[in-house]
């Protein structure tokens, strides 16, 4: 927008009966794009700048009238563009947004741009009613705003609420996992595309999401029953993924089709099969009774392959993240059986009144052994201006036998928050002798140094379960 038609806008915003909404109503709709990023955002600094609270006050509810007029411009508009991302098939999301362009001119230069992070799209050509389907499909997928851009400069962020509410689209006893189509769109979207650098810290991220979003999971799976007078039969259909995943020769790979959704489950079995909905523990079960090699979810979405060993170790470590590479050889068969057998995890947590330490994990599976701190907790004034900081977690039998030690050391004169993720330590870090100790004889250490050099240590013996045992039957 030139400078004539940012000041005739604003001419028409103080001179105009209506505050110039009608004017902005016949706008071009990127000029009306603008006056809600560029112009009134203005005219609030400035007011702003000159402590004129009411003209700031007065300005921000303009805002909102012409907010409203170009949202509905924009749901009136006759081409839209949302970005899809060719890897996952879903809308391209960054920080839970989705983007659509309002301006076509520039595509070329948005393409360009995302291609040198490793992502390949392509533009879906909407109207106002296909924006208002794919509001939808955000409540469905967890996504919370749209991010109207123009290729170049203007960005309009708007909610899903403001365009349409959740009742619009779906009923009360209907079914949706935001959390879970978040975390798999999120995390496919970064595993999937081309490495152009290192994402790795990233993809941790997505990752830690991605395993607390399937332990949390409700899932559907489609069935059918046989009803008789005494008993109800129920079988799960397989799908065969043998050409799909690495697996041992001569192995067919047998999932149990899963689905986030009724529109996902829709996808393959529409009026098929009825359907049930088991937690994740419930899944784990079934997938072992019925002798599955895993799960594979939403096979005609994102289509994401579980096989049982990485099943049983989400379930064992909870809400824990696993080794990086366990989840990166998603793909390969169960382990061996004998190194089923061998997998052990303990979850361990402990407190008294100064400190607290809860979800630590340890798993010894016969080959790797990997031991997970938790989150320690401060619950005293006492940790408010600490300088340096040690964590220990360690086996108290004959001799002390470290597992994990980390330590933090403000280098800038500042203090320390203490609370916080205790870290993660992998590789041979147990004798074989002391594994049965772990029940009775674990403890967590904390040594503090404060701003006056006074140093201070914190002991807990931390209360280790094994629960393997409970994943296993």
């Amino acid at each position: 927008m030139d400078s004539t038609k940012a000041q005739d806008i604003t001419r028409h915003i103080f001179k105009d009966e209506d505050k110039g909404c009608e004017y902005i109503k016949n706008l071009a709709l990127s000029d009306s794009v603008e006056v809600l990023t560029k112009i009134i955002p203005a005219l609030i600094n400035e007011a702003e700048e000159k402590k004129n609270v009411n003209d700031a006050g007065y300005f921000s509810w303009l805002n909102d009238i012409y907010r409203k007029i170009v949202i509905e411009k924009l749901m009136n508009a006759e081409h839209l563009w949302t970005i899809y991302c060719d890897n996952t098939g879903y809308p391209y999301v960054v920080d839970n947004d989705i983007v659509v362009l309002y301006d076509y001119a520039n595509h070329l230069k948005v393409e360009e741009r995302l291609k040198k992070y490793g992502f390949s799209i392509s533009f879906g050509i909407e109207d106002g009613q296909g924006i208002m389907s794919e509001v939808g499909h955000m409540y469905r997928n967890g996504i919370k705003n749209i991010r109207f851009i123009d290729g170049r400069d203007n960005m309009l962020t708007i909610s899903r609420e403001e365009i349409a509410t959740y009742d619009m689209f779906f009923k009360d006893e209907y079914v949706t996992n935001p959390a879970l189509q978040n975390a798999l769109i999120s995390f496919f979207q970064e595993f999937r595309k081309d490495k152009v650098d290192d994402n790795s810290p990233v993809l941790a991220s997505k990752e830690t999401d991605l395993k607390v979003a399937l332990r949390n999971a409700d899932f559907m799976v489609p069935c059918t029953k046989e009803e008789t007078d005494d008993s109800v039969s129920i079988a799960h259909p397989y799908v065969d993924i043998t050409d799909k995943v690495e697996h041992k020769e001569g192995e067919q790979v047998l999932a149990l089709p899963v689905f986030t959704d009724g529109i996902e489950l829709d996808k393959c079995y529409f009026d098929k099969h009825e359907n049930m909905l088991y937690t994740y523990m419930e899944l784990l079960k079934s997938v072992t009774e019925i002798g599955a090699s895993g799960i594979v979810i939403n096979p005609l979405g994102v289509s994401y392959y579980v096989p049982l060993d990485i099943m049983k170790k989400i379930m064992a470590v909870m809400l824990s993240l696993l080794a990086c590479t366990v989840l990166l050889a998603g793909c390969n068969t169960s382990s061996e059986s004998n190194e089923e057998q061998s997998l052990k995890v303990y979850s361990f947590s402990g407190e008294n009144e100064y400190i607290s330490v809860s979800n630590g994990v340890i798993i010894l599976d016969g080959k790797d052994e990997i031991c997970y701190g938790g989150d320690l907790k401060v619950m005293s004034d006492d940790f408010a201006n600490i300088t340096t900081y040690s964590t220990t977690i360690y086996i108290n039998g004959s001799e002390k036998e470290t597992l994990l030690s980390n330590g933090v050391d403000d280098q800038t004169g500042g203090t320390i928050d203490v609370s916080g993720n205790i870290g993660k330590i992998s590789g041979d870090i147990l004798r074989d002798s002391d594994a049965d100790k772990l029940t009775d004889n674990l403890w967590f250490e904390l040594k503090t140094t404060n701003l006056n050099g006074e140093e201070s240590t914190y002991r807990v013996q931390l209360e280790t379960t094994e629960i393997t045992k409970e994943v296993k039957k």
